[in-house]
């Protein structure tokens, strides 16, 4: 007897099916059909192995979990193949061309298209909704900061409860509401192109009194279809968990019925309107899960509108509305960039994200990731390399690609890319983000620049202090230089981090971590036969756990030369610096420094 597990792609959930050895496809065909809610002819199912080269796709791999979320990825048609069809009258002692395992899937099926008569059922399956009562959502009309309540517009689509208005938001909404072209919003994953689409087509309704159809991609749960009738709120229906092949259809049935109607498209990308010609790219606007290429014959009808990445100081107002401690904020920052939605997710799943998007990065495409150009993966760049503006004061640079920045503002894809990304590289991050007032982005390409050098066996130059509290002025610096014979990144957890100092190698000279877990310290430098904890910080002002450093201090062989040093930019931060608390209990010397380069002259903390 084997058990085989079972996918049907565009489903969530797996299902085992136990069948005799010497059983066919087609007898394996209607065995499917019993487990699953397929109404049709158990024949017209197709089966593929879930096999690449000889190796089953195993059940904890990325493309299984995004499966399981209703997901079809790209990735799957690498297993949709010919060579991977399972031939109805085969016996599955010949059909199955690799001996089936545990914890793995085995077969994946495909559903056919449904009738004609199927899909007609579709467009009498209506849910009729009202938008009486529902206010009409305008950011342009609030100030920065400032919690709108969407509960109501919840209710209709997939949204959350309340929205956060950041300038930005403001910028573009102005940008929707002035369109007298065609507007693709463009960006980042993550940013919020898809709630600022809802909230314009629910304000176009209402407000505008126009007919709206807003057909919607949600990862993970299907898509949607809703028509906003702003003549009459009451009138308004959806359909739910639509197929591809049915939107194209009924969005020509309703553009016919009511000409006027808005189409609003969201997380489509742009080669399924490409192959659905005529109806579905004749859009108002358009929320884009990707990259969007503007022909030639686009110019003066189709306008392309960023929509920039968040800035540390915006995702701290978010975390701290959720009562998230500066630890937990800093912790997601690390992993997220500038996403939102990955600062949502718990810090586990934001990890886990975080490495989906490694999965198909090589270094070609590792070179493309500080410039505008794609590959052919558009999930390759775009999961990792974020966009925003560096002047938003003009509000035409929304609109102007060449106005627009490519950088990789997470701390744990630099991590990840470690030497793939040069010194120059993190320099320049460091301009961008004094230049568009992110401290939070600073701090991340200041910190990896420090650890790069030491990587690269650079001379690093520090002007050094004695940490004095009570001293506002007139501090006395001395020189200190140094260049790493030998590095070391190692260590995720504390356990981790203890066990390197414990057996320091006698010539390693720099350490630090994989990932973003310890307090207080962000490195280790042996200088001159010190041990000096290091905490590379862009900020005039930084906690202290003094706690923390006396734990650290102790895993180093007794008698050992210990100090904390904080390293900062410039001589104009570090002569204001401040620990916190100010005055903390002294029990290893402490110190302040900052990197003696003309080029860190140019800004200050931007706190």
């Amino acid at each position: 007897m084997l058990s085989l597990f079972c996918f049907v792609v565009g489903e969530e959930t797996p299902f085992s099916v136990d069948v005799t050895a010497n059983a066919t496809v087609a007898g394996l065909k209607d065995m499917i059909k019993e487990k699953t809610d397929y109404a049709g002819r158990a024949m017209d199912l197709d089966l593929y192995l879930a096999l690449k080269g000889h190796a089953w796709l195993e059940s904890a791999s990325p493309l299984v979990k995004r499966l399981m979320k209703g997901e079809a990825p790209d990735e799957i048609h690498e297993y949709l193949v010919e060579a991977n069809k399972m031939n109805p009258f085969s016996k599955l002692t010949k059909a199955l061309t690799s001996p089936p395992g545990e914890d793995q899937l085995h077969i994946l099926v495909v559903v056919p298209e449904r009738s004609q008569s199927n899909k007609k059922q579709r467009q009498d399956g209506r849910v009729f909704v009202s938008l009486e009562g529902i206010q009409a959502v305008d950011p342009a009309s609030y100030q920065p900061n400032i919690w709108i309540d969407t509960q109501e517009i919840s209710k209709v689509t997939d949204f959350p409860t309340e929205y956060f208005v950041r300038k930005q938001s403001i910028d573009v909404f102005k940008k929707l509401k002035a369109r007298t072209k065609q507007i693709v919003l463009v960006g980042s994953p993550g940013v919020g192109k898809s709630m600022l689409l809802v909230l314009y087509s629910f304000w176009k309704a209402i407000e505008g009194k126009k007919y709206v159809l807003l057909v919607r991609h949600v990862k993970g749960k299907g898509l949607f279809m809703i028509f906003l009738n702003g003549q009459k709120l009451s009138e308004s229906w959806k359909f739910e968990r639509m197929n591809d092949y049915e939107i194209a259809p009924l969005v020509q049935q309703w553009i016919r019925r009511f000409p006027s109607c808005e189409l609003c498209l969201d997380g489509f990308l742009q080669k399924f309107l490409n192959e659905h010609l005529g109806v579905l790219t004749e859009f108002s606007a358009l929320a884009t899960s990707a990259q969007f290429k503007k022909k030639q014959d686009d110019a003066g009808v189709v306008d392309l509108c960023l929509v920039p990445f968040w800035s540390l100081s915006d995702l701290k107002l978010v975390g701290k509305h959720h009562t998230w401690d500066d630890e937990s904020i800093d912790k997601k920052y690390y992993f997220s960039g500038g996403s939102l939605r990955l600062f949502l997710m718990s810090e586990e799943g934001a990890e886990s994200a975080a490495e989906e998007a490694f999965l198909d990065v090589d270094i070609a495409s590792a070179q493309l990731l500080n410039t505008q150009y794609g590959t052919n993966s558009d999930r390759q760049i775009d999961q990792i390399r974020m966009v925003t503006l560096l002047d938003t004061s003009d509000l035409s640079n929304y609109n102007r690609p060449g106005k627009w920045s490519y950088v990789i503002c997470s701390g744990f894809a630099l991590r990840k890319l470690g030497k793939r990304v040069t010194l120059e590289y993190y320099k320049d991050l460091c301009h961008k983000a004094y230049m568009i007032n992110d401290f939070g982005l600073f701090g991340i390409a200041f910190e990896n620049y420090f650890h790069a050098m030491a990587r690269e066996k650079q001379s690093i130059q520090l002007k050094v202090r004695e940490y004095d509290s009570n001293k506002a002025h007139g501090h006395e610096y001395s020189v200190r230089t140094f260049t790493s014979d030998k590095h070391l990144l190692k260590g995720k957890d504390q356990a981790e981090f203890e066990n390197v100092m414990k057996a320091w190698p006698s010539d390693l000279d720099y350490w630090y971590p994989e990932s973003r877990s310890l307090k207080t310290i962000d490195s280790i430098a042996k200088i001159g036969g010190e041990y000096l904890l290091l905490q590379l910080t862009r900020s005039k002002t930084h906690s202290i756990d003094t706690g923390y450093l006396k734990t650290i201090s102790k895993c180093f062989p007794p008698n050992s030369s210990i100090a904390y040093m904080a390293v900062v930019p410039n001589k104009a931060i570090c002569d204001e610096f401040r620990l916190s608390p100010a005055d903390p209990v002294k029990q290893i010397p402490l110190r302040v420094a900052y990197v003696d380069d003309d080029f860190f002259n140019f800004g200050k903390s931007m706190e």
